[in-house]
């Protein structure tokens, strides 16, 4: 799926559109490192199931088209990224690298501003590289909580050996969004979501078995 490939239905709400476009040159950007991903972005903007998604996203007051192609997108991501990266030796200590180089970079910024103005200027060390330092370290913090959202976004069931445990940790973290921001139960929204981004037959997911997975959440 790209730009000009996708063709949209007309029922699809114009911003989910420009959702699923800038997602699809953020990959691009990225050279495309996540297998699936274009194809979960095929199902989300062309099925005919979305129809109903949209129409139910009608109850839930604070969420856009657009805000629902991200949450379903990135979720999935998530997951993915969760289940995989215990395989991966490396991956376990991503957030403790993530935090120490965001400590590093400002610890420099802030030692660099204590130092005397008159040294600094003899250096060359001007206002525009305390500025470009902030910057860094700015960068580094807002990895920290991207690491943090991407580890803490759609972890793994108990069960997590489970065939289903990916999928279950979508429907748990599209229902925790989304069970926040509308009175109405988000079990339908979220069953018609986890058939689509997991191209499953819709009897695999459905509002009754969203209801039964979350009640054996709670239960544990």
């Amino acid at each position: 799926m790209s730009d000009d490939e996708v063709e949209f239905p007309n029922w699809m709400p114009s911003d989910a559109q420009q959702r699923c476009i800038g997602i699809c040159s953020l990959l691009d950007s990225a050279g495309n490192p996540l297998p699936g991903a274009r194809d979960v972005l095929r199902r989300l903007a062309t099925w005919t199931e979305m129809r109903e998604a949209w129409a139910e996203l009608k109850y839930f007051d604070k969420a856009s088209p657009s805000d629902l192609i991200g949450a379903a997108f990135w979720t999935w991501v998530c997951a993915v990224y969760n289940r995989l990266a215990p395989l991966y030796p490396q991956e376990a200590t991503l957030g403790h690298e993530a935090r120490e180089r965001a400590i590093r970079a400002r610890a420099v910024a802030d030692e660099m501003r204590a130092v005397r103005p008159t040294i600094r200027a003899a250096e060359g060390i001007t206002d525009v590289t305390l500025t470009e330092l902030d910057r860094a370290a700015a960068f580094f913090e807002q990895n920290v909580k991207f690491v943090n959202w991407l580890l803490n976004t759609a972890t793994p069931p108990r069960k997590r050996r489970s065939p289903k445990a990916e999928q279950i940790a979508f429907v748990y973290s599209m229902c925790d969004r989304y069970g926040r921001a509308s009175r109405r139960r988000p079990y339908r929204l979220v069953a018609i979501l986890a058939n689509v981004v997991y191209n499953v037959p819709v009897e695999v997911w459905d509002e009754d078995r969203v209801k039964h997975c979350l009640r054996s959440r709670s239960r544990k």
